[in-house]
């Protein structure tokens, strides 16, 4: 996320791909509990090289926040730029607990925050991208 890529379309399935990567690790991830108290850590979101998807930054899509509401309840709008921003801080932030040497923690990090936010916004992105695809197949193959 952090380097420039040759090309929008590279870009694009680039982060599609470590989308569903990122998925199946944080579904893999140990339940577990921190050892010592998790230090705070700032992310500074404009790491991400946002020029990756440039012409797709502004993919506004209709989101539930709870899908499976009966009934269900208004859509609400989301971006994917949004979505990706999140993602990065919260996945970053279990990055540096995990290099100072708290894997315990970056782990507890990165499973609770999947549970309870950036898991919300990877989905979420997943199925836009899924869509943006479905609009133009050519962002799908190198």
């Amino acid at each position: 996320m952090e380097r420039e890529p040759a090309s929008e379309a590279e870009g694009f399935r680039e982060i599609y791909l470590l989308l569903a990567e990122l998925h199946v690790a944080a579904l893999r991830l140990p339940d577990v509990e921190p050892e010592d108290d998790v230090p705070e850590l700032e992310v500074d979101r404009s790491a991400i090289c946002m020029a990756r998807i440039t012409g797709l930054l502004g993919t506004y899509y209709s989101d539930f926040f709870e899908p499976l509401a009966d009934p269900p309840g208004d859509p609400v709008g989301n971006s994917l730029a949004d979505d990706l921003g999140d993602i990065y801080r919260n996945v970053k932030e279990g990055l540096l607990l995990w290099n100072l040497g708290h894997w315990r923690e970056a782990g507890w990090h990165w499973r609770m925050l999947y549970d309870t936010h950036w898991g919300e916004h990877l989905v979420g992105a997943l199925r836009a991208c899924y869509w943006i695809v479905r609009i133009d197949p050519s962002l799908a193959s190198g």
